[in-house]
């Protein structure tokens, strides 16, 4: 998208006006110089189109007004008498051929010495005519110079002037960009932060762990000192169960008879236990009848001390 223009065009003419007052003919890298801003193909592109348009008139006007001054002497006419009149015809026509004699030979000399004054001072002038040519010849290279040295500092401006917009354009992409690394560079330390604390449980634990582990690793040893005693007593152990397998073996055949007379024992105890059941009947008849005997006698007693006023043991018949 093209960047809008940083000037008008009344200023391009008012800059254009102003140069050709001063009998030059305006240039975009000229009005570039004097504005300070914009583009010089821009400016070079709208001063033809405003000269196309006659809105600049390119002309170098100059007027020498050379006044004209004529004085007129009108000569009056005096009416004088008549003898005086022809007298002074002839006094003035002697004075005439004298005064025309006279004006004749100060006129010879009159030009004889400015001949010699105007060819002086015309060597004068061509002298300081070739001067001034020589000096406008190196006034005008130098002001080529200048010119091409002015344009070239435009143009090297007018680089430096996008280089600096296209400086500026990163720069606001390199803060935009720098403002979401700083926001990551916190997230990150605030990461780094959380993970310390992670990495400080863990060394902690790791340090717990070691000390377990070396507590572990003595109570390897210890077991594994158990185990080879255990191995050793395994072996004592499986010599002892072939022994006791043999005497498995005869025990169980002793079983076998034993379990013959446990049956037997069962019997009888089953019989003994029916008798038990039928003693413990009459034992429980016999305590009801106890129990009933020592109520009767502390009622005994109980009258006896009530007609005696004694208390002494009274024998009851069954």
């Amino acid at each position: 998208m093209a960047r809008p223009k940083s000037y008008t065009e009344a200023e391009l003419i008012e800059v254009a006006n102003e140069i050709i007052a001063k009998g030059s003919v305006p240039k975009g890298w000229q009005i570039k110089e004097i504005l300070g801003r914009g583009r010089i193909t821009s400016i070079q592109g709208d001063l033809e189109r405003l000269v196309e348009e006659g809105r600049i008139v390119l002309k170098n006007n100059s007027s020498v007004d050379i006044p004209s001054n004529q004085q007129v002497i009108e000569q009056e006419n005096v009416q004088l008498p008549h003898e005086i009149q022809e007298a002074y015809k002839l006094v003035e026509s002697e004075l005439s051929d004298s005064l025309t004699n006279l004006i004749i030979n100060l006129n010879n000399v009159t030009n004889q010495h400015y001949e010699q004054l105007s060819t002086l001072r015309i060597g004068e002038a061509n002298k300081s005519k070739d001067d001034a040519i020589a000096f406008k010849e190196a006034a005008e290279e130098k002001l080529l110079a200048t010119e091409d040295r002015v344009r070239c500092q435009v143009e090297e401006r007018e680089i430096l002037e996008q280089e600096n917009a296209e400086l500026e354009e990163k720069l606001a992409e390199l803060q935009s960009t720098n403002t979401d690394l700083n926001a990551l560079c916190n997230k990150l330390q605030q990461e780094k932060r959380d993970l310390d604390v992670k990495i400080k449980q863990q060394n902690q634990i790791t340090q717990n762990l070691d000390i377990k582990l070396s507590d572990t690793v003595k109570s390897n040893t210890v077991l594994t000192t158990q185990l080879e005693m255990s191995c050793s007593s395994i072996t004592k152990l499986e010599d002892q169960m072939t022994s006791l397998r043999e005497e498995l073996d005869i025990t169980r055949k002793e079983l076998t008879e034993t379990m013959t007379e446990h049956k037997e024992a069962i019997s009888a105890r089953k019989r003994s236990e029916k008798a038990a059941e039928s003693l413990s009947s009459d034992f429980i008849e016999a305590k009801m009848q106890v129990k009933g005997l020592e109520e009767k006698l502390k009622y005994v007693e109980g009258n006896h001390f009530l007609k005696t006023g004694k208390k002494e043991p009274v024998m009851l018949n069954a």
